[in-house]
């Protein structure tokens, strides 16, 4: 049996008048059975909030985990084509700029007449073209991602 001690205390009346329906409530003894039995059922609640910020913080870490893994593998995997589509888009226009830059050359061209000057016809024609192909691409794709769903 645990080891007790008598103290005096004084306490409002409602805390007593509470302690004593907590006494006759719980069928305890007396009003320091009540008080003690009141404590370890706060000690237990104090441990169990413990217990759960420690879960709550092994999810979140779990969870961090999780999506970086999931970063990592899909994301960065989804993002290859793009990435190598915007290499070989960077190669192609270093490409045409050596070609230009070597026509110039050979044209003995020394300077250009910018559009903001002069908007010659074959540049609409090739904008219009370049639009017009990008827009059958995306309505290509569109079409292939509405047969996927409704697979």
């Amino acid at each position: 049996m645990e080891e007790t001690k008598q103290v005096r205390v004084r306490m409002s009346a409602v805390t007593a008048e509470f302690l004593e329906e907590y006494r006759e409530r719980e069928r305890l003894s007396g009003i320091g059975p009540a008080i003690d039995h009141i404590i370890r059922d706060y000690q237990e609640m104090i441990k169990k909030q413990w217990d759960l910020n420690y879960i709550n913080r092994s999810v979140s870490k779990q969870i961090e985990q999780e999506l970086t893994t999931f970063w990592d593998e899909q994301i960065t995997k989804s993002l290859f084509p793009l990435r190598k589509s915007v290499q070989q888009t960077d190669l192609q226009t270093q490409v045409l700029i050596e070609l230009v830059q070597a026509l110039m050359q050979t044209e003995s061209i020394e300077d250009i007449i910018p559009t903001t000057e002069y908007r010659p016809s074959f540049l609409e024609t090739a904008e219009t073209a370049v639009k017009l192909r990008i827009d059958q691409r995306k309505q290509h794709k569109h079409s292939d991602e509405e047969r996927m769903t409704h697979k």
